[in-house]
């Protein structure tokens, strides 16, 4: 799901991909790994959100150790986050409007840039996860005060994750629950 896509387009990217990630979440589960399935399923309903959030994210730890990159990376996340090709530009009247193909081809070319300038951050030193999907460690820590669940909906089967406070994981079979049922609670 690329970024340089509107928020549209990068929905109908996930609608396609889902049924790759449950796929994944499912083989996980029955080959007995579930923390990977714990991070697929975090990662893979997360995407959009995540990408939206990380241009919004403060990164103190960046600033104190590189603060020419956090200077670089908040500047274009800025950019990106008010320029996207969601939005819209209305221009005053003795100014001519920016043409929406050329606007595209702008914000792409930002997009390829905050990409690269995520990469070189990645190469610098304690900063190789920067960015990522968090691990089952970091997503455990929700369940530090009580049990979290993950249900994932698939037309062959459905089924639940439970993280429990000590970092346990339980998969849960839900035997009562189809995909068309599940389709239909969602409606209401």
């Amino acid at each position: 799901v690329w970024r340089g896509h509107d928020v549209k387009k990068r929905l109908e990217e996930r609608t396609t991909i889902s049924n790759i990630i449950d796929n994944g979440v499912a083989h996980a589960i029955s080959s007995g790994d579930l923390t990977r399935a714990i991070e697929w399923v975090e990662a893979g309903h997360s995407i959009i959100w995540a990408q939206i959030l990380s241009l919004r994210t403060p990164h103190d730890h960046l600033w104190t150790q590189y603060p020419d990159k956090a200077a670089e990376l908040e500047a274009l996340s800025r950019d990106l986050d008010n320029g996207g090709p969601d939005s819209y530009y209305i221009s005053p009247a003795n100014i001519p409007p920016i043409p929406l193909r050329d606007k595209a081809a702008g914000y792409r070319l930002r997009v390829n840039k905050y990409e690269k300038l995520v990469e070189e951050i990645r190469s610098l030193d304690g900063f190789e996860d920067f960015l990522r999907p968090r691990k089952f460690k970091s997503l455990s820590q929700a369940a530090s005060r009580g049990l979290v669940i993950t249900i994932s909906v698939q037309k062959g089967v459905c089924m639940a994750l439970a993280i429990h406070p000590d970092g346990h994981i339980t998969h849960i079979p839900l035997e009562n629950l189809s995909y068309k049922r599940a389709q239909d609670l969602n409606s209401k």
